[in-house]
């Protein structure tokens, strides 16, 4: 059996400790270490720049005291104390300047003797993806306004045919309200053909097009209101 050589071992902990020590203050993403008690132990230049924290501003100070919502925390150390492991935990942080950052938090927490010690977290910035998906809801409420005043019927569907969006002209054509994500294929009640036969609402012209990828011009068919009234 060999032996273990005490200077060799003090070597491999120093090389580990200076390894880690590296890892942590040179990722490209914000790590911070919070003891049992939530106070910031720990944080590394990409979590502070991020912020715009002196080191002194924020190691050392409690973690919830940096969240827009504390509920949020309260519920992330909850989870940690439990043994859970979180991953992409969605939270807004405050920056220094006053602005709110969007991140996701991924997190788990060592212990020792049942107890939490510390947590050890990741927090990946992803304001810019929140404000380009806050710009995009935006111009998509405009484009809906601007469809809303039109005086023709018009309407939406997804890539399976259930109905995503309809403007109030469809609804007063077909004489009723449309079951956003529900309805498939078209906002009206029933269709016929010219003959008067019973058209199946996945073998319209819009479900055509979207099944065979191709467009679909010409084809005529007769739609029926709740009431019984018939349109072209």
């Amino acid at each position: 059996m060999g032996k273990v050589n005490p200077a060799g071992l003090a070597d491999d902990l120093e090389t580990s400790a200076v390894n880690y020590e590296d890892f942590f203050e040179n990722a490209a993403v914000g790590l911070h270490v919070v003891d049992g008690d939530g106070l910031i132990v720990h944080a590394n230049s990409a979590e502070l720049s991020l912020l715009g924290y002196e080191p002194g501003d924020y190691i050392g100070h409690e973690i919830a005291g940096f969240y827009e919502e504390e509920a949020v925390i309260h519920d992330i150390m909850d989870r940690l104390k439990r043994g859970e492991k979180v991953h992409r935990y969605p939270a807004r942080l405050k920056a220094r300047d006053g602005s709110i950052k969007h991140v996701e938090v991924s997190s788990s927490g060592y212990f020792k003797d049942g107890q939490l010690v510390h947590t050890r977290c990741f927090t990946v910035d992803v304001t810019p993806l929140k404000t380009a998906e806050r710009a995009l809801g935006q111009q998509e409420a405009r484009f809906n306004q601007i469809l809303d005043a039109l005086p023709v019927a018009i309407y939406t569907t997804d890539a399976k045919g259930k109905i995503t969006y309809y403007n109030r002209a469809a609804a007063e054509l077909a004489g009723r309200e449309p079951k956003i994500g529900k309805d498939e294929w078209c906002v009206t009640f029933r269709l016929f053909t010219p003959d008067g036969e019973p058209l199946p609402h996945d073998q319209c012209p819009m479900a055509i097009a979207l099944n065979e990828n191709r467009p679909v011009r010409g084809v005529e068919a007769i739609a029926q209101r709740p009431d019984g009234s018939l349109f072209p």
